[in-house]
């Protein structure tokens, strides 16, 4: 009688399995940094976009007379940026700048991860972003009512 040896042996699957399973530990351990990053970044081009159409909105609101200089991100997002629900919460408020007339928005957004308090400026960084699950600043005194509330 023949002694056919077909196949593998179950150590060697065994190997093949931890080989295996140490290559996706690796992979999984620099690819989820990357991802985070990735979200982050995303937030931030978010907050960004908020803060530039807060600014349009000033524009708008001065060229119809009525000045209005907070804005709350659903608005924004219904006039604006013309997204559906994107589970942003928070408010832009713009103020401008009497010698140069240059119009900068302060935003406090949260998308229930990701938080930015009372950031200001055009360009908003990575390094602003805070984990958080809500915005904590609370209006400013000058943003008492938002141009969205009557």
């Amino acid at each position: 009688m023949k002694n056919n040896k077909k196949g593998f042996t179950l150590v060697e699957l065994l190997a093949v399995i931890v080989i295996l399973a140490v290559v996706i530990l690796i992979a999984v351990t620099a690819v989820i940094p990357r991802m985070n990053k990735a979200k982050r970044n995303a937030f931030v081009d978010e907050a960004n976009a908020y803060a530039k159409a807060g600014v349009e909105a000033y524009v708008a609101s001065t060229m119809e007379g009525t000045t209005s200089t907070c804005f709350t991100v659903k608005w924004l997002n219904e006039n604006y940026i013309d997204k559906k629900d994107t589970g942003y919460d928070g408010w832009v408020q713009v103020s401008v700048n009497s010698t140069t007339d240059v119009a900068t928005a302060t935003v406090y957004i949260t998308n229930g991860k990701y938080a930015l308090n009372n950031r200001s400026g055009s360009n908003i960084k990575l390094a602003n972003v805070e984990d958080a699950t809500s915005v904590t600043g609370t209006r400013p005194t000058s943003c008492t009512k938002l141009s969205t509330e009557s």
